[in-house]
C-alpha cells in the first residue's frame, strides 16, 4: 500500500494503557437528530503532518472549558515538537502522554495554526513562561476506548472530546458525511477530535472537528460503518482518575481461590477490585471484572505495603493468602 498521507502513526498495544473497560463505562446515550451540534475554534494544520497534535490540542482545550467554562485555543506545536519519532506525524498515545506529562501552552504564546512542517518543529519561542502555562493546562490520565460508536458517544456525552484515528482514501473523505468505498486502499491515516454525536440521515454518527481543511470542510459526520471495517485506529480521552470518588462498598468475607493476572475478566477479578477500592488503592467508578493496568498497579501497591515479593502485580498464592486473612 502506498501511503499518500500519514500524519498519524498507529499505536501499538501497551499493557500500561488505561482502558475504559477497567475504569467503568459511562451511561448509554440517546441517539437523536440535532439541529445544531457543538463546535469550537478551527485548527489549521496547513501542509504539516500535525493532525494528531491538533486534535489533542482541541480535546485539551475542551477539558479546560469543562473546568472553567471558558475556551482558550491551545498550541498544537507545543505537543507536536515534543514527539520522539523525529519524522512526519506522531502516534496518538504519545500525544496523549505529552498532554498529561507536560500539558500544553496557549496558541497565542506558541502559534501553530497555518504553519508548515518545518515551522511546526521550531521551539525557539518555548520559554519558562510557556512551560509554566502548559502545566496549568495538563490533561488527566489518558484512557483508551473500545472502537465502538456507542462507547465513544457515551464519553462525549460527558462534555469531553475524544482523540480519534481513521484510515481512508481522499475520495471517501471529501464529503461532509464521508462514505466508505469497497475499493479503498486506505491510503490516508488521520487524527481528528470527536466533539459531538447525533443521528445523521437516520444513522448514528460522531461529529468531528477537522484541522485538515481538505475541501474546506471543517466538520464531518462519521457514521456507524467507520467504527468497523478496520477504519478506526485510535480512541482516547483524558480523565483525572484521582478525582473519582470511591463508591461505598460492602465487603463480605470472600475467599480468593485462583491466580489472577493482567488481561483476565472474571467475577473474582471484580471481588479483588472491590477490596483494592476499599483500601484506596484503586480509583475506578465501579468493579468491572477486567484486570487491566490500573488493577496491576493497585496489586503492586498492595504487595509493597505488605512486603510481598516480587512486586509484580500478579495476584498469586502469596498475595492471595495475605488478602484472605
Amino acid at each position: 500500500m502506498v501511503t499518500i498521507y500519514n500524519g498519524a502513526i498507529k499505536d501499538e498495544v501497551d499493557k500500561r494503557d488505561y482502558n475504559i473497560e477497567e475504569v467503568g463505562m459511562f451511561s448509554p446515550v440517546e441517539w437523536v437528530k440535532k439541529e445544531t451540534v457543538r463546535s469550537f475554534e478551527q485548527k489549521d494544520q496547513a501542509q504539516s503532518s500535525s493532525c494528531v497534535a491538533n486534535a489533542t490540542a482541541k480535546i485539551l482545550a475542551i477539558e479546560n472549558y469543562l473546568e472553567e467554562g471558558r475556551y482558550f485555543p491551545l498550541s498544537a506545536r507545543d505537543i507536536y515538537s515534543r514527539r520522539t519519532n523525529n519524522s512526519l506525524g506522531m502516534n496518538f498515545r504519545e500525544a496523549m502522554s505529552i498532554g498529561k506529562e507536560y500539558g500544553i501552552t496557549l496558541e497565542s504564546l506558541m502559534p501553530s495554526n497555518g504553519l508548515s512542517e518545518a515551522l511546526m518543529n521550531k521551539v525557539e519561542d518555548r520559554t519558562v513562561f510557556t512551560e509554566k502555562t502548559g502545566e496549568i493546562l495538563k490533561g488527566g490520565d489518558f484512557v483508551s476506548i473500545p472502537f465502538n460508536i456507542d462507547a465513544i458517544a457515551s464519553v462525549i456525552n460527558q462534555g469531553k472530546g475524544v482523540l480519534l484515528g481513521f484510515l481512508f482514501d481522499y475520495s471517501e473523505w471529501d464529503l461532509v458525511v464521508p462514505k466508505i468505498s469497497k475499493d479503498s486502499v486506505k491510503s490516508c491515516h488521520h487524527g481528528v477530535a470527536g466533539i459531538d454525536y447525533c443521528l445523521k440521515d437516520g444513522k448514528k454518527a460522531i461529529v468531528i472537528d477537522e484541522s485538515w481543511g481538505f475541501k474546506h470542510i471543517t466538520q464531518r459526520y462519521l457514521t456507524e460503518e467507520w467504527f468497523s471495517n478496520n477504519r478506526i485506529t485510535a480512541a482516547w480521552y483524558f480523565e483525572d482518575l484521582s478525582n473519582i470518588a470511591t463508591p461505598k462498598i460492602v465487603l463480605d468475607n470472600y475467599q480468593f481461590n485462583n491466580n489472577l493476572y493482567y488481561g483476565m475478566r472474571s467475577d473474582e477479578v471484580s471481588e479483588l477490585q472491590k477490596v483494592l477500592m476499599s483500601l484506596g488503592l484503586l480509583n475506578i467508578r465501579e468493579a468491572t471484572g477486567y484486570f487491566g493496568s490500573m488493577t496491576v498497579n493497585a496489586v503492586k501497591e498492595y504487595q509493597t505495603i505488605n512486603n510481598i515479593t516480587p512486586v509484580s502485580g500478579f495476584f498469586g498464592p502469596l498475595t492471595r493468602a495475605c488478602m484472605n486473612k
